[in-house]
């Protein structure tokens, strides 16, 4: 089980240089099983920009052809004024939106849990 949180960047800023994008879009997420992206993070990996939650799940079921089975956009904010931003999580063809801030440090926790639940479970 190979989970992945690709810390490349936030809110429109890149942390690291473009080149590592498509080194993760063509070498890391073929082999990927889990991709937890935040919401710029999945925009640089689809090359989608992602307003509303239909767009969102749109861009995890590209990701999901891409190699992951298993997408979780973390800290997701729709174009709307007072959203909320949510998680966005779609395995299979389950998708869930779940709302509340991802604070730091949960990233890393949700990770954890994803991949608890994955040995435990026969679903992915």
């Amino acid at each position: 089980m190979f989970v992945c949180d690709p810390v490349m960047g936030d809110l429109g800023q890149l942390y690291v240089p473009m080149e590592l994008v498509y080194l993760y879009r063509s070498k890391v997420l073929p082999i990927c099983d889990v991709l937890t992206p935040n919401q710029y993070e999945c925009e640089l990996l689809t090359e989608m920009e992602l307003r509303m939650v239909k767009d969102a799940t749109r861009a995890c079921k590209k990701l999901r052809t891409l190699g992951p089975k298993v997408v979780v956009i973390s800290s997701f904010q729709e174009d709307s004024e007072g959203e909320t931003p949510k998680e966005l999580v779609v395995i299979g063809s389950v998708e869930m939106v779940v709302g509340g801030v991802m604070q730091k440090g949960r990233r890393a926790v949700l990770t954890s849990l994803i991949q608890i639940q994955s040995w435990s479970s026969s679903c992915w």
